[in-house]
């Protein structure tokens, strides 16, 4: 139930769970429970999850909160950068369970550990034209629903392309080189299409860090 008078969600805490009696490190207002919310939509679109799982999630995501808030301190980071943070580790958390099930139904296993870095935060600076740390996780979260809109085969051919070059991703699957370019041209427009530039140049993989900004300009895709 939220407070009228201060816009906090109360709720009946354990003892040592209870938050601070500090307004500035009061975990569970309106802009946590909009960035929960939030990032429950989008594991919710890119999982497909039920009704109840979106409810554990949110729960799950609020004590996340309340017990690392037991850890905040003001004069070393901004209280919405350290919400942010906590959610965004709880998320790898959940895309960590999602991908061990991947893996066990996949034909070419994935651990989660082979892309995890591709997910971790990073300390981009916005004021020297970099994505900030929010703007990253959004892109990696919607680079992920991107994926779930293609074929089955190119969901998992995009995911290889994470972490193997297309080389290696072509001998995996036991298809030509210059058929796995127009596999890439294929999976490039669908991406370009929803908006995104991810195919990242020097690494020749499909990045989620990569610069969503650009146009893709004169760069031919390969059909």
């Amino acid at each position: 139930m939220t407070d009228p008078r201060t816009g906090v969600l109360q709720m009946a805490l354990p003892t040592n769970l209870t938050p601070s009696s500090n307004p500035t490190t009061q975990p569970i207002d309106d802009y946590a429970m909009a960035r929960i919310d939030f990032r429950v939509q989008k594991l919710r679109f890119q999982f497909d999850l039920s009704d109840e799982d979106q409810e554990d999630v949110r729960n799950d995501m609020v004590i996340e909160l309340l017990t690392a808030f037991r850890r905040f301190n003001p004069s070393l980071a901004k209280r919405e950068t350290f919400i942010n943070r906590v959610l965004d580790r709880y998320v790898l958390y959940v895309m960590r369970q999602r991908c061990t099930q991947l893996r066990h139904a996949s034909d070419t296993p994935l651990s989660f550990d082979e892309v995890a870095s591709e997910f971790q935060p990073t300390g981009n600076d916005p004021r020297q034209g970099q994505l900030s740390e929010q703007d990253l996780s959004t892109l990696r979260l919607d680079m992920q629903s991107a994926i779930t809109r293609l074929s089955k085969r190119d969901q998992h051919i995009a995911r290889l392309l994470m972490v193997y070059s297309p080389s290696e991703v072509a001998d995996r699957i036991g298809v030509h080189r210059c058929s796995m370019s127009r596999i890439i041209g294929r999976i490039r427009e669908r991406f370009i299409k929803a908006g995104m530039e991810v195919w990242n140049e020097e690494r020749n993989t499909f990045a989620p860090t990569a610069d969503v900004e650009s146009e893709p300009g004169n760069k031919e895709v390969t059909q």
